[in-house]
């Protein structure tokens, strides 16, 4: 507009200047009295087009017609030169303090910059019904309310400030709030209860879609029940239904990104620091009831289906997975609790425990030492329980079916390990008492050892404490190989030994045997030791030069006493 009001100025100035009608100059560069002289007044101002030419010296303006985007260019004070008018109608462009369009605005128009800073209307999409005090937001049609938004919407935050929908009172109705790792959580209240609708995509929040923040805080009264989310669907009339469902959640994966974990329903119940005692605190609840005299095909707590429907491939599946530390429960911990005694519990698979991938029908992990055991009896005074091993039987009234075998066998050995099956049992004391038994072996079988060839091996230790004894027997194997002849000697050995108020004595070794022997000799003696613990020995002298890994013996120890004994 200043450079508009320049121009105006100086037609303004020509009648007190010249009174020529018609000023025309074709020199590259005038002075105004230079092109006036002595004329009257002037009614065209005529110049030619041409390049730019130095900018105004400091404190002077210069005005000149461009040859090239043929339009008036001004410098004032030195400064660039800029557009005084821009268009064959003479539009006033934006940079003169124009609109840059020619174009009448419609009364409600919300005007702004549109391409390259021009004044622009769009009425479809903005606009402002005067009449009515109304806003119109992307709809063609006159905005029925205060603000009538059409089409997608987005409000976001850039801080924290809350952007609150609110009644007459001040009481709010929809709040979007900076809750929320991307500040971006509509809250919606009424009353007391607040639900959260999480619109971030924080890949560390974990409460979902609709987030419910109630608060149970009545003046008076106690309440019996209090939920968060409810839903209590029915059906009505005679219609068949064939689905009834309470809570569905159904998410879904459909994007190329990796997702850790994909949960249909998670529940999480969490007793904060500084609240009062709580009786049961539930993850996840659900009862299941007939109450009307219709029978019910199946009633299912909780029904699990897992399906592959694609060639996708799935990696781990579980029906049910109970993950937890149990971190900071000084109680009893129990992974599963089934408290129905007279429910039978069913499992048609493998059955792993300490293991997740089980073999057989029931498992224990192998990475560390397993016992499986009936627990002591908890009524005082009594005696314990029995616990039966059975194999199964044949069929009821089958005909001459056998029954199954029992089969106790040890871990698998490698190489030169070995593995031996041992049946223990408890010491009795001589007299009553409360004391618990000391826990022995009476049996070990399937033992085994390399021996040297004629020299003595120790096999077995045998504790004899004061004023005891201790007797046994071994029942043994011994072989001899050479690369061509065999020898074998198979028979039992029954060892004693006595310790009376401290002095060990009666150490002896019975043995009865017999032998097979392609060829030479084969001498097997047994020794026992006179010490607690005593220590019998074997000794295997072969006549022929024995292969390695002979002589060697297979046995298995009983003991008679109420002795321990440990192989060797």
């Amino acid at each position: 507009m200043k450079r508009l009001l320049l121009a105006l100025v100086m037609g303004a100035l020509c009648p007190l200047i010249a009174t020529a009608s018609h000023i025309h100059s074709t020199k590259a560069e005038q002075t105004l009295e230079q092109m006036l002289g002595t004329s009257g007044m002037i009614e065209i101002f005529t110049m030619k087009g041409r390049a730019a030419p130095a900018l105004s010296p400091a404190s002077q303006g210069r005005i000149y017609f461009d040859s090239t985007s043929m339009n008036f260019q001004v410098s004032e004070n030195g400064g660039a030169y800029e557009t005084l008018l821009t268009g064959a109608g003479g539009v006033l462009g934006t940079g003169s303090g124009g609109t840059g369009t020619s174009t009448t605005f419609t009364q409600g128009s919300i005007v702004f910059a549109g391409a390259s800073g021009v004044y622009s209307q769009d009425n479809a999409n903005l606009f402002w019904d005067d009449s009515t005090n109304r806003l119109g937001i992307a709809t063609a049609a006159a905005p029925s309310t205060t603000l009538h938004v059409g089409g997608q919407t987005l409000i976001k935050s850039t801080n924290s400030s809350t952007i609150s929908i609110e009644d007459a009172s001040g009481n709010p109705y929809l709040r979007v709030d900076s809750s929320g790792p991307d500040g971006s959580n509509a809250t919606v209240r009424a009353g007391t209860l607040t639900y959260t609708i999480v619109t971030d995509s924080d890949a560390n929040y974990e409460e979902g879609v609709l987030k419910s923040e109630p608060t149970w805080s009545p003046s008076s009264n106690s309440g019996t029940s209090f939920s968060a989310v409810g839903a209590n669907p029915d059906t009505a009339g005679s219609n068949n239904l064939g689905r009834l469902i309470g809570v569905r959640a159904r998410p879904s994966h459909s994007g190329t990104g990796t997702l850790t974990n994909l949960n249909g329903i998670m529940g999480v119940a969490i007793s904060n620091v500084g609240a009062g005692p709580v009786t049961t605190m539930r993850g996840l609840n659900f009862t299941v009831s007939n109450a009307s005299s219709n029978t019910v095909g199946n009633m299912n707590g909780i029904e699990v289906d897992i399906n592959k429907f694609t060639s996708g491939p799935v990696t781990n599946a579980k029906g049910l997975y109970i993950r937890s530390g149990f971190s900071g429960v000084t109680g009893t911990k129990h992974g599963l609790y089934i408290e129905d005694t007279t429910a039978h519990n069913f499992i048609a698979g493998p059955l792993g425990l300490g293991t997740s991938a089980p073999t057989n029908i029931l498992s224990f992990g192998g990475n560390t030492a397993r016992i499986a055991w009936m627990e002591r009896h908890t009524t005082a005074n009594t005696a314990g329980n029995t616990l039966t091993l059975q194999a199964g039987g044949a069929t009821s009234a089958a005909t001459n079916k056998a029954g199954g075998q029992l089969i106790l066998a040890p871990g698998a050995n490698t190489g030169t390990g070995r593995s031996t099956v041992s049946i223990k049992g408890y010491t009795v004391a001589t007299g009553s008492g409360t004391t618990d038994g000391t826990q022995v072996d009476r049996q070990v079988i399937g033992g085994f050892k390399a021996l040297t060839d004629g020299a003595n091996a120790a096999l077995v230790n045998v504790t004899v404490a004061s004023n005891t004894v201790a007797s046994g027997v071994i029942r043994y194997a011994v072989e001899v190989f050479n690369g061509t002849d065999l020898q074998v000697e198979e028979g039992q050995a029954f060892y004693h030994v006595t310790n009376k108020a401290g002095t060990i004595a009666n150490n002896e070794v019975n043995q009865t045997f017999q032998q097979a022997l392609t060829s030479g000799t084969l001498l097997v003696d047994w020794t026992i030791t006179a010490a607690d613990p005593a220590v019998v020995t074997i000794n295997a002298n072969s006549s022929l030069t024995p292969s390695a890994g002979y002589p060697r013996i297979t046995y298995t120890i009983e003991s008679f006493s109420q002795q321990a004994i440990s192989v060797q």
